[in-house]
């Protein structure tokens, strides 16, 4: 396992040390080992689509596209195979947010995937997730990307692969609250899982979770990350067969009031952390 670390706790200059070659594959920055808790699915709530969505009912296979008026549009829900959702575009922002419930849920066979246009669109889970997304087996590849910020009042972001694709996720901010801001999961039928963050990503529990039981990488690539009563990043590859590497890359701060950051790798490749700041609670 090869780890380069430029702090571990503190940014100051003394703290940056060159890559160290260590034997274990289980690697623990800022406190001790606890145990991963990832949520339960959730189910989808109907197929017809808000006021604002197009084609109503979402049929397998469809592009749904979400366009402001109204503004907010009511919670999306869809229960097909094949589907995209895309909410907002590049002169048009437009917000999701369902007052009660998960703000976008999607569960279906294929491929499922989200794109929110616009750095001002949003998508708001007022007593859900921000965003819950679930491939079904027998499907392909789960994807989101969004360019504004997704907040849930759980999670901020939920996504659960049982598919035998890839984890595509490329998000700017997101915040769930008292859960972890995302908890993403790759089943063994699974191959790559890959987070990207730009933005801030916090969680009342966890700040980012990623357990990859595929086959191949997971790598979490992230900026400023929070874990208030948990660990800022946590990641695993629990597949012994997986033959990816685990890589973190964290540019800013990653606290955790747990752990900053911890990863476990069982597969046969290498753990790589390149960490900027890492602060962790008490062990």
């Amino acid at each position: 396992m090869h780890i380069l670390e430029k702090s571990l706790v503190g940014s100051s200059p003394e703290a940056s040390r060159a890559p160290r070659t260590v034997t274990s594959k289980k690697l623990l920055l800022a406190a001790s080992i606890g145990a991963l808790t990832i949520a339960a699915p959730q189910l989808a709530h109907a197929q017809a689509m808000p006021a604002g969505c197009t084609p109503s009912p979402a049929t397998n296979g469809d592009t749904i596209t979400c366009l402001a008026p109204p503004t907010p549009i009511d919670e999306i829900s869809s229960n097909v195979d094949d589907l995209t959702i895309n909410v907002g575009n590049a002169g048009t922002p437009t917000g999701v947010v369902s007052a009660a419930g998960t703000g976008i849920s999607m569960i279906g066979g294929g491929s499922q995937t989200v794109n929110i246009y616009n750095s001002s669109s949003y998508v708001n889970g007022g007593g859900g997730d921000g965003l819950y997304i679930r491939t079904l087996a027998g499907g392909t590849d789960l994807t989101i990307s969004s360019e504004g910020q997704i907040t849930g009042a759980s999670h901020g972001i939920v996504a659960d692969n049982f598919g035998a694709g890839d984890v595509t996720i490329n998000v700017v901010g997101v915040a769930g609250n008292p859960n972890d801001g995302m908890a993403i999961s790759n089943s063994t039928a699974g191959v790559n899982l890959r987070v990207t963050a730009t933005g801030a990503v916090t969680g009342g529990d966890d700040g980012i979770v990623a357990d990859n039981n595929g086959t191949g990488e997971v790598r979490v690539n992230a900026t400023s990350v929070d874990g208030t009563n948990g660990d800022g990043i946590l990641v695993t590859n629990t597949n012994a067969a997986s033959v990816g590497d685990l890589t973190i890359v964290a540019t800013g701060t990653v606290s955790g009031g747990a752990r900053g950051i911890f990863a476990d790798n069982d597969g046969t490749r290498s753990i790589s952390i390149n960490a900027a700041t890492v602060n962790g609670g008490a062990a």
